[in-house]
């Protein structure tokens, strides 16, 4: 749901430092899964649609819709590598300026930093429609895990989704977290399946 906001920004977390694999399984690419799912129902729904990734390099997509924009943003997402040395906190204050009022706002990560959350707090002031999903690194292979980010998310009112991997997006994606969730790690139980794709 885009809260009714005509703009849809989706940013992509791509630095090196907190994404991991386990097997086959990577949590950039579940990312990138995710980032694709999404912008596809905001073209669907016929939002304007930008995309913001910071990897091997700057990916900024102006905002635009229909399906040529959908095509611009596969072949953007394609073409990413996971080797950004900016933290998500620094990305969203840098690409600020590009979200206007009642824009929505897609942050996709699996950073369990805590400084990019006060960071959307302050755009949710701006009467922002913030949303993130969190891509659990400790389901595949990270150590740290996201209770932190996700008490703090819940603490400012800002919907978070939480993806292990294994999970049907269908399903991740179908309600927002919530303390009594706690802790995140106990959720994950269903190492055999393999990572969400895009459908």
């Amino acid at each position: 749901d885009s809260g009714g906001g005509s703009d849809v920004w989706v940013v992509l977390d791509l630095e090196r430092g907190i994404h991991y694999s386990q097997g086959m399984d990577r949590t950039d690419e579940c990312a990138v899964s995710i980032a694709a799912s999404l912008v596809n129902l905001a073209v669907i729904e016929e939002h304007s649609v930008g995309l913001i990734a910071h990897g091997d390099r700057e990916y900024l997509l102006p905002l635009n819709g229909g399906s040529q924009q959908m095509s611009r943003v596969l072949e953007t997402l394609i073409m990413s590598k996971t080797e950004g040395d900016n933290p998500l906190a620094e990305v969203l204050v840098r690409y600020e300026g590009q979200f206007g009022r009642s824009s929505s706002l897609l942050v996709i990560t699996s950073s369990t930093a805590t400084e990019w959350i006060s960071v959307l707090r302050e755009l949710t002031a701006r009467s922002l429609n913030v949303v993130v999903v969190l891509v659990d690194p400790a389901s595949f292979g990270g150590k740290q895990a996201l209770d932190e980010a996700v008490m703090k998310l819940v603490s400012v009112g800002i919907p978070a989704y939480v993806v292990h991997r294994g999970d049907a997006l269908s399903h991740a994606l179908s309600r927002p977290i919530t303390l009594n969730d706690l802790p995140i790690s106990t959720q994950y139980s269903k190492p055999e399946q393999v990572s969400a794709s895009v459908t």
